[in-house]
């Protein structure tokens, strides 16, 4: 379930990079969703990421506790982690800050972050397969 939900985070979140370009940095793009597709597409990607803090409540529980104890994968894990919340933070930032600078700022981190967290996590995941064997 989480690699599901982190792949409609990531894919909604890159379908929306062209209407950052356009809008928040007026640059000229060859496409970009309509604004029925934006308002579904940030729908999805709001509640994938809602799901996926509840998931990181979970992972903390068991996954995050054991893997911090045994020194496994701390440094893409606690990116990973600290990525998730971060973003979260930004996201509700997306909506609620009023001024244009703050906005603009807080779009660029919270894009950029959010394709951090996509590489970290796969190597997150390249790394646990590797170690199982």
């Amino acid at each position: 379930m989480l690699l599901a939900v982190i792949m409609i985070s990531v894919v909604s979140g890159c379908l929306m990079i062209p209407t950052l370009l356009e809008f928040k940095l007026q640059m000229a793009v060859d496409w970009r969703l309509s604004g029925s597709q934006r308002l579904w597409t940030v729908s999805f990607h709001v509640l994938a990421s809602i799901i996926s803090l509840i998931l990181m409540g979970a992972l903390w529980q068991v996954h995050m506790k054991l893997g911090w104890r045994k020194q496994q994968h701390r440094g893409s894990g606690t990116f990973c982690a600290i990525s998730l919340v971060v973003m979260a933070v930004t996201g509700v930032g997306l909506y609620y800050l009023s001024q244009l600078d703050m906005q603009l700022w807080t779009a660029l981190a919270h894009t950029a972050l959010g394709l951090a967290f996509t590489l970290a996590f796969l190597l997150h995941l390249l790394f646990s397969i590797r170690s199982r064997r």
